[in-house]
């Protein structure tokens, strides 16, 4: 895809009746920019949906090797819904938004969370980053579920006055008070751990 992105990019551009044209000069023909584009568009999307399938399938053996088959099925509901929220929502690296709630998923799938956990990680950015309500989650997922998603968004608040406040043990303690579950912090923590490993495309400064 870069190699075809990059041809293109050193391809002369000219406007004809609004018109954006690629000028080939093989065989004198004209080919529309709009129809390259497109054949890009579909190479690039299929490459980014065979990228996310590849991840969910990792998920999916992970969960599969110790959660009923059941579970599972709850498992990959949560996905789709997370899937169809973020649609169109991608991280700093270019990918689908959705590989960092599937991701956070397979971190505590190989803890052996339990199901409402998992179903809870690949959920626990729809409130704050889509239009996904809480009641929604608690209609599809129970309220144990929507607990725990409730429980994620309200630690990504913490702020600290000072650096001295930011101290090991005064965030643990805080996390222990506003956390009523113990698994709200382990997906918090998952949930960075995900943002650590991939830095290489934030910003220095960030």
């Amino acid at each position: 895809i870069a190699a075809i992105v990059g041809a293109i990019s050193i391809a002369a551009l000219a406007s004809s009746n609004n018109c954006l044209v690629l000028l080939a000069k093989t065989s004198s023909t004209v080919i529309h920019i709009s129809s390259v584009m497109d054949f890009l568009i579909r190479v690039f999307n299929s490459s980014l949906l065979a990228y996310v399938m590849a991840e969910v399938a990792e998920l999916s053996r992970a969960v599969a090797s110790y959660l009923k088959p059941e579970d599972v099925a709850q498992i990959e509901a949560a996905f789709q819904l997370a899937k169809a929220a973020h649609e169109g929502q991608f991280r700093k690296s270019g990918e689908p938004y959705i590989t960092h709630p599937v991701a956070v998923a397979r971190i505590l799938a190989d803890m052996h969370l339990d199901p409402q956990a998992l179903m809870a990680a690949l959920l626990h950015d729809t409130v704050e980053d889509t239009g996904t309500t809480q009641r929604e989650i608690t209609r599809a997922f129970g309220k144990p579920v929507s607990d725990l998603v409730d429980g994620v968004s309200k630690l990504t608040k913490i702020e600290f006055e000072s650096q001295q406040h930011a101290q090991a043990e005064n965030f643990r303690k805080m996390l222990l008070a506003m956390a009523r579950d113990v698994r709200v912090i382990l997906i918090k923590l998952a949930d960075r751990l995900h943002n650590m490993r991939t830095l290489d495309a934030v910003d220095r400064e960030q």
